[in-house]
């Protein structure tokens, strides 16, 4: 899968932020995507060895490198 690194979240509301954290998304999360399903507007993400879906619109808020 593609890796990526968590640069920053264009959503700095509160909840967001808290729902990525949780996730182990917060900034300067590393991961590596291994689904990316179109047809559902979901990606999965693997971040220190446990997968996490977003929707495509969560996914969208964040810029990654």
């Amino acid at each position: 899968g593609i890796k990526c690194i968590v640069i920053i979240s264009t959503d700095q509301s509160s909840d967001f932020l808290r729902y990525l954290s949780q996730a182990g998304l917060g900034i300067g999360a590393q991961g590596v995507v291994v689904v990316n399903d179109h047809a559902l507007r979901r990606m999965t993400v693997r971040v220190d060895g446990l997968e996490q879906t977003l929707l495509r619109d969560a996914a969208a808020k964040l810029m990654v490198r």
